[in-house]
């Protein structure tokens, strides 16, 4: 085995060396390979992930350094060596291991070699990336990018009207369709495209492809009623101002960015279906499925915390809100069904359904409830009275039933984290908090699942139809409406690749070379953006969490015919809402203004049992190409949908006209 196969095959095991199927993974990974081979990979895995007890000091080096404790050994590391010190902190759990080190030292030579001629250069190449298009052999980028979407992908049917067909639920997009859900449990987001709207909208196409949408819910004794308006639906009824006033103050506002686009006549509907499917009436069945969907769609939301600010301070000069009736739904809506996308890395651990008492307490509330759901890292709750909680708060919990069946753990006061509340704050999704190998309530649960596994049931997944979810999960791929970047773990030098579709979309001009083949991603990371806005949220988040949101406000300013100077802010670093809308006012006059949100999730591994036919295709004509494909699907380290929100910014600062 030649030493470049050796690299790729340790950076490939390395971080699956801790996972409870290390052994399977390592035999498939390693098939080919020599058993003298194995053996040499496993004494070299042995060896990375042996604990290290030494200390790294580059005060030598010729750049400034500081101090780094870390699990009570202290280093001296400069600013760069840091960032890799933390990086490989992190493929390695937290723990300073060999492998830590050797990353560490030799990135470190690596760079102090000429580092002042080459770090600008290096820095600037980096964000010039290659482009992949979706819908063609990109499965394995996709089956990263798919499950980590936040919006909402739609198929949507044109007989007499248009109508909702199907919606596919990802890992992220839960929390959506359960907003639109009502206190009877009903799903009511076909309420969202009402006949009215859906007309305009559509007789809109292809010029105008997305839209704003705003909502709110207002309860009336225990009954929820949702409340919705397009932005020209708004202009049009001058309610503009009172909607967002109104709207802002409640907990459910949403904003959200819808996309549409016909679906393309000339697609192959047979190849958008699994090979595994072999039964030919039951792909006759599929196909006339596909054949119906005449628009995709995509409903994401946008809104922020920081924006709120923003529109509670919209004032309006009307302040009866009956006017807004006229934007409320109908209580009874076209039926359509949800299909769950599936991937082994969706969901790290199994849900079972399992009901028993739950207690909490806080310092202003002590509630009653039960468990709907549970698994080894969360659990899903249902309480008697609504809790008063924000997402992300910490929250203590105790399962008096489940205490009598351990006397060795105390499972009162257990730590978890709201991840996702209903409206009513009654149903409530935990994740727990802290170090999870000591968590007292995941090893309980690990104990309890292990001896009960015959008698517990799983959570069922929304299928309806096999092979439906994967046909629909093909056929929009082949519309990409967001930019998705792919973020590969040797970014200091290579940042990784972008995932862009077969049409134009509206931050082309900005990041895209004319033929589409390479993205020059320095207009939203250049300088310290690239750390700020990208790096830091990616270290900061865990594959399990939701994506981490940032925006950027650009100004885009030509100081000669050749050159163009960008000037990038976080959202958060507006000291006011004055400034904000003077740097935007500004940027208008001397250039172009964006914002540009970023919603960053790290991955998991890649799911190579679904990859398989993919990369068995392509070896088939060109296998060093299925090898290098393999390489760079274990090399993703995290996914970011890129996601242009100017109009929504431009809407909420009333400049959408003005210049």
């Amino acid at each position: 085995m030649d030493s470049s196969l050796d690299s790729v095959l340790i950076d490939q095991l390395q971080p699956l060396y801790t996972e409870p199927d290390f052994d399977m993974l390592f035999e498939r990974l390693t098939l080919n390979e020599t058993k003298s081979t194995r053996f040499l990979l496993k004494m070299e895995l042995n060896r990375l992930w042996s604990p290290c007890i030494r200390i790294m000091d580059m005060r030598s080096r010729g750049y400034p350094c500081t101090a780094i404790l870390h699990q009570g050994i202290q280093h001296f590391l400069g600013e760069h060596d840091r960032e890799t010190f933390e990086t490989a902190l992190a493929h390695y759990k937290d723990r300073y291991t060999v492998g830590v080190y050797e990353t560490v030292i030799a990135n470190a030579t690596q760079r102090n070699t000429n580092f002042r001629q080459t770090q600008p250069t290096k820095n600037l190449n980096r964000l010039k990336i290659r482009t992949i298009r979706f819908g063609g052999y990109q499965q394995g980028f996709e089956q990263f990018y798919l499950p980590r979407l936040n919006g909402l992908p739609l198929f949507f049917s044109h007989t007499d009207k248009v109508k909702l067909e199907y919606v596919l639920k990802t890992e992220n997009n839960q929390t959506e369709i359960e907003y639109w859900r009502n206190d009877k449990n009903e799903e009511l987001l076909s309420g969202l495209f009402h006949h009215a709207r859906m007309t305009r909208l559509i007789n809109a196409l292809p010029e105008r492809h997305s839209t704003l949408i705003y909502c709110f819910t207002h309860t009336i004794k225990g009954n929820i009623y949702f409340f919705s308006a397009t932005e020209q639906e708004l202009e049009d009824k001058d309610l503009k101002a009172l909607f967002f006033s109104v709207g802002s103050k409640r907990p459910s506002w949403r904003i959200y960015k819808l996309d549409l686009a016909f679906t393309d006549e000339k697609l192959d509907l047979e190849n958008l279906i699994d090979t595994t499917i072999s039964n030919p009436k039951y792909r006759q069945e599929l196909i006339h499925a596909l054949q119906k969907i005449k628009y995709l769609g995509q409903l994401t939301p946008i809104n922020t915390e920081l924006q709120l600010t923003e529109y509670l301070e919209i004032k309006s000069p009307e302040t009866d809100a009956n006017l807004l009736r006229c934007f409320g739904h109908a209580t009874s809506v076209d039926p359509f069904q949800i299909e769950a996308l599936h991937y082994i890395q969706l969901r790290r651990e199994p849900r079972y359904i399992h009901k028993t008492p739950v207690h909490i307490e806080t310092k202003a509330q002590a509630v009653t409830g039960w468990t709907r759901d549970i698994s080894t890292m969360g659990m899903q709750i249902e309480l008697e009275t609504p809790l008063i909680c924000n997402k992300n708060e910490n929250i203590s919990i105790s399962l008096p039933k489940l205490q009598d069946l351990t006397k060795e753990m105390d499972l009162s006061v257990l730590p978890y984290r709201v991840v996702h509340a209903n409206n009513m704050r009654t149903v409530l999704h935990l994740a727990i908090t802290g170090d999870e190998e000591k968590h007292i309530g995941r090893k309980f649960f690990q104990l309890l699942i292990k001896q009960n596994h015959q008698n517990l049931t799983t959570t069922p997944e929304q299928q309806h139809q096999r092979g439906l979810a994967n046909s629909l999960r093909n056929l929009f791929a082949t519309q990409k409406f967001n930019y998705a970047l792919f973020i590969d773990k040797h970014y200091a030098t290579n940042l990784g690749m972008i995932g862009i579709g077969k049409h134009p979309q509206s931050l082309d001009h900005l990041l895209l070379n004319e033929s589409q083949t390479e993205a020059n991603l320095q207009p939203l990371f250049n300088n310290e953006m690239f750390k700020k806005a990208l790096m830091n949220p990616l270290n900061q988040t865990k594959r399990e969490y939701r994506p981490f949101v940032v925006e950027l406000n650009i100004a885009k300013i030509r100081t000669s015919d050749v050159n163009v100077h960008y000037e990038i802010k976080l959202d958060e670093e507006w000291p006011s809402v004055e400034e904000k809308r003077a740097f935007i006012k500004r940027s208008r006059h001397n250039g172009e203004f964006y914002s540009v949100q970023l919603h960053i999730s790290k991955t998991g591994r890649p799911d190579m049992e679904f990859l398989a036919k993919e990369l068995d295709a392509i070896a088939k004509y060109a296998i060093h190409k299925a090898k290098k494909l393999e390489e760079q699907l274990w090399n993703v380290k995290g996914v970011c949908d890129i996601i242009d929100t100017t109009e929504a910014t431009l809407s909420r600062y009333h400049l959408m006209t003005q210049r």
